[in-house]
């Protein structure tokens, strides 16, 4: 859990935010690293309650190089349903 209060260090409105957005972007810095939704437009979206465009900047994020990987789109589709509920 030792990124979740890095997460919390970057978007400390997200404490208040709700489980289902916690676990959202939880799994998206456990599974991209804090650097990345450091300096993501999704981070942004995040940090101003504006749930359905983070919802959309994580749906971005399902590539590997240049090739975009089922799994991955997936993944960031459980993610962005996720962060819709309150």
């Amino acid at each position: 859990m030792k990124f979740l209060t890095q997460v919390f260090k970057v978007s400390p409105s997200l404490i208040d935010a709700g489980e289902n957005r916690i676990s959202a972007i939880g799994d998206f810095v456990f599974n991209l690293g804090i650097a990345r939704y450091r300096g993501s437009t999704l981070r942004k979206r995040v940090d101003v309650g504006d749930w359905k465009s983070a919802s959309d900047e994580c749906k971005k994020w399902c590539s590997a190089g240049q090739e975009k990987l089922r799994g991955l789109v997936l993944r960031r589709k459980v993610e962005a349903d996720l962060l819709l509920k309150d």
